[in-house]
């Protein structure tokens, strides 16, 4: 694999097309799940320490439970969140998904262990990161019938800020930023932010966070529409609650079909953008900067 950035074949793009076709099953709650009385529902294998899954009252929670590592998403991490995400659509005790961190931080992204050659080869990294951050990970958002509520109680870093558009709601603590340091670690956005962005914010607030790696304050992000609501930090989680509590309260099956409408028109799309970024994150894996920066990393940690 050579180790320079590959071309942006502008092409691939603009065979990107919208079919009327991704219409032609709207949700009922017979396919989708509805809600039911039940109180409590959860596959025992979705159950980890770094990940806390849980269905309750309507809610299923996804908590990134990783405080000491700022809730960077190991593989496995992801692929027991792509799980969660994916499950939620055929169980009928989950009206609606919320997803959150624990400590201090939403979650700061993809782990560079990871990427760390120590115990495993390029080539397995290759795979991995194909497998885990886009088959289990992005497409599990990306495929998730349910409303999906993003409780951005501290920074969202990276693939931490990139999920946020494939969440139908993002209610933010005023102590949350959201930054994208891809380029400064040498590989291009990944999770569709190079659609997604500019889409929400405009091309010049995008261009500033993907290529100069700008941090957006809560309030920026609200004021370009990518937050939806801010709250103190002090009375977030209670303020975050009063709303879930209402929301699943709300008719389950014109909320999916609304769902559907909004999110039905581009799913293919976004699945194809998302392997396309994924190729090129993929392609710079092994290039002599993203090397050094991961060696670097390890190395101060180490001291």
């Amino acid at each position: 694999m050579s180790s320079s950035m590959p071309a942006i074949n502008l092409l691939r793009f603009s065979k990107l097309t919208i079919s009327c076709k991704n219409f032609r099953h709207l949700p009922s709650v017979a396919l989708i799940g509805g809600f039911s009385k039940r109180q409590f529902s959860v596959s025992p294998k979705t159950q980890t320490d770094k990940v806390l899954v849980s269905v309750e009252n309507g809610v299923r929670k996804i908590v990134f439970n990783r405080p000491e590592a700022r809730n960077a998403l190991q593989y496995e991490m992801m692929d027991k969140i792509g799980n969660a995400l994916f499950e939620a659509n055929s169980d009928s005790a989950t009206k609606l998904v919320t997803v959150t961190g624990t400590g201090e931080f939403f979650s700061s992204g993809n782990d560079l262990g990871n990427w760390h050659t120590a115990n495993q080869t390029i080539p397995e990294i290759k795979e991995k990161t194909r497998r885990y951050v886009m088959q289990q990970l992005m497409f599990g958002f990306i495929d998730c019938r349910k409303p999906i509520i993003a409780l951005v109680n501290g920074p969202a870093i990276g693939a931490g800020a990139t999920m946020l558009p494939f969440c139908d709601q993002v209610l933010a603590s005023d102590k949350a930023f959201f930054s994208t340091p891809f380029p400064a670690i040498g590989i291009v956005p990944e999770f569709c932010p190079s659609y997604l962005f500019p889409k929400i914010m405009g091309y010049s607030k995008a261009n500033n966070m993907l290529l100069f790696c700008h941090k957006l304050t809560a309030k920026e992000a609200q004021e370009c529409g990518f937050v939806t609501r801010v709250f103190p930090s002090e009375s977030f989680a209670e303020s975050c609650k009063k709303l879930i509590d209402a929301y699943v309260q709300l008719p389950t099956e014109p909320m999916l079909q609304a769902k559907e409408l909004i999110r039905a028109p581009e799913r293919e799309k976004l699945k194809q953008i998302c392997a396309y970024e994924m190729d090129l994150v993929i392609d710079s894996i092994d290039s002599p900067h993203v090397r050094s920066n991961i060696d670097n990393f390890f190395a101060r940690k180490k001291k």
